[in-house]
């Protein structure tokens, strides 16, 4: 199954959360943090 895109909503919520909270995350924080949950979600589809 392919992976789903992130809706534009779910885009603007991660940018509002690293804007106010996460300022100090850097870009690859984030994709790290992007990459678990997809693993996270692949666990629990089996």
């Amino acid at each position: 199954m392919p992976e789903p895109e992130l809706s534009e909503q779910d885009r603007k919520r991660i940018h509002a959360a690293y804007e106010h909270g996460i300022g100090n995350m850097t870009p690859e924080d984030l994709d790290k943090v992007l990459a678990d949950e997809k693993k996270q979600r692949k666990k629990q589809e089996t």
